[in-house]
């Protein structure tokens, strides 16, 4: 039978495959009553059998570790239970290991080096079913969100680059083609070059035509 805690406690299965560091995180949480750590595991596969067998409220997960690393462990236990609440806990800023982690569903993601006023927050947070993602993990997101948006923004716009929508807005909203170049950094005859281009690719050969398109695809908006 699982070990059952109070209502009012967090059940924490500690993850890490270092002895002196779950030393460590049990004692920045042996004051806080709340928090009652029901098990430990030093590697992936340990950790699987036991949140099957504990059902933890919180898995604190270390990513890498012998046998099987955190984020197979956490995909795994995911996949035993989608309700599972996973908080990474890594000395790694690593950008693949956040998307990945992120991307399986684990809910938050700390650095060992954070202080155990924000492991305890971050603990409480996810248990409560909400993200908890540290400033550095959640610049990785943010700097991978914008990274995918530009590339889907290219996508759509009938295949311009982003240095041809940056003109095709210049033009559109009004510049002769000096101001295009001055504003888009580029010198005259290079901007000339990238009209003859938008043209081209949209099929459109006056700047009438090219702001109807800009209009209709959002790429300007009218005041």
């Amino acid at each position: 039978m699982p070990r059952q805690t109070s209502p009012s406690k967090i059940s924490v299965l500690l993850v890490d495959d270092h002895p002196i560091v779950r030393e460590g995180i049990k004692h920045s949480l042996a004051n806080k009553k709340r928090l009652v750590i029901v098990g430990e595991a030093s590697d992936g596969i340990e950790a699987v059998r036991l949140a099957s067998k504990l059902n933890p409220d919180v898995v604190l997960m270390d990513i890498n570790m012998p046998a099987m690393s955190g984020i197979e462990a956490a995909e795994a236990m995911r996949k035993n239970n989608p309700n599972i609440k996973i908080l990474a806990l890594t000395m790694h800023d690593n950008r693949e290991y956040v998307l990945r982690m992120a991307k399986i569903g684990a809910l938050g993601y700390l650095f060992k080096d954070d202080p155990p006023t924000e492991l305890v927050k971050a603990i409480e947070t996810v248990a409560r079913g909400k993200t908890y993602f540290t400033h550095r993990a959640s610049e990785h997101i943010v700097t991978e969100y914008k990274r995918t948006s530009k590339r889907s923004v290219d996508r759509d716009s009938h295949g311009l680059s982003l240095q041809e929508l940056k003109v095709l807005r210049a033009l559109t909203n009004g510049l002769n083609m000096k101001q295009v170049a001055k504003e888009c950094g580029v010198s005259l005859r290079t901007a000339e070059t990238y009209r003859g281009r938008i043209m081209a690719k949209l099929g459109i050969e006056t700047i009438a035509g090219l702001t109807k398109f800009a209009i209709r695809e959002g790429i300007i908006k009218l005041e």
